[in-house]
């Protein structure tokens, strides 16, 4: 594609400038907002754990002085588990916290081209496209220094690639952890209908679900395939987790191993630089 003459580019290159650095300012921002809420969620769901953990073997424990008072293991169960449905609500409104940054990087990746609007007097650049013709990514000219607006979309997708699917793996360990405190709730998700958001309604209405059909419904990058996803859901109800399972549930939402940290410090130095005019680094 050969680029657009001198004059075209000159006009259409500060909006671009525009658009790209507001998209990496919006990703930046939603990406502190995820690791504020991954934080809170390990918290949250490691004292979960733990008092799942000490309730299942409360009966068993040796108890002293305090065993021949009056159903005192019945007391402590029933208030262990008051404080397990409210962690594991904290949970949730993590995750929706997750779900909520992430369709916001998703909506910042896919802002970044500047199309040029209808004739008229004063040539104008917008997000919309109005123009037959027009793709908005200046005909492949550099938006900064050297790289084109389709490399700044390529490293934004692969960004948010990482994050999509890291949400899947928060859904999978949300039920489990959800098994802790209602071993037997509906083992599995249904995002076919709306039935799928009555097993959140108990803790935040219908936000959750709301969410998930919207940024599947725009994701382009990773599908999340709730069909697919919902056939894995499958917990094991009738089954006894060992501690150790949990111990590695933990360590997976601490490390979030679906999210190449090295990697996404590499675009935004990456980015940073090009927006700067330092010499940057390749972008594979």
């Amino acid at each position: 594609m050969q680029s657009p003459g001198g004059g075209v580019a000159r006009l259409w290159r500060p909006a671009a400038q525009r658009h790209v650095r507001n998209a990496w300012a919006v990703m930046h921002s939603e990406r502190a907002a995820w690791a504020s809420a991954s934080s809170a969620s390990f918290q949250a769901a490691t004292a979960l754990v733990n008092l799942a953990l000490s309730r299942r073997f409360l009966s068993t424990m040796d108890l002293g002085v305090l065993q021949n008072m009056g159903a005192i293991c019945q007391k402590a169960s029933a208030k262990m588990g008051l404080q397990q449905e409210r962690y594991l609500a904290q949970l949730l409104s993590k995750l929706e916290s997750q779900i909520q940054a992430l369709s916001n990087m998703l909506q910042a990746s896919k802002s970044m081209r500047a199309y040029r609007s209808e004739d008229g007097p004063l040539i104008m650049y917008s997000n919309e496209p109005s123009v037959e013709g027009d793709a908005g990514d200046g005909a492949g000219a550099p938006v900064f220094s050297t790289l084109p607006l389709s490399v700044f979309e390529k490293l934004a997708e692969e960004m948010v690639a990482m994050y999509e699917t890291e949400l899947k793996l928060k859904l999978l360990l949300w039920l489990e952890f959800r098994a802790l405190v209602y071993p037997d709730a509906e083992p599995v998700l249904n995002f076919e209908n709306n039935e799928g958001c009555d097993q959140f309604k108990i803790f935040s209405g219908v936000t959750i679900f709301s969410g998930l059909r919207h940024l599947s419904a725009k994701s382009e990058f990773i599908n999340l395939d709730w069909n697919q996803l919902r056939d894995n859901l499958k917990l094991r109800s009738k089954e006894e987790v060992p501690r150790e399972t949990y111990q590695v549930y933990l360590t997976a939402l601490l490390v979030e191993v679906n999210i190449d940290k090295q990697r996404i410090e590499e675009i935004a130095a990456m980015v940073t630089d090009e927006m700067t005019g330092r010499p940057a680094m390749s972008p594979t």
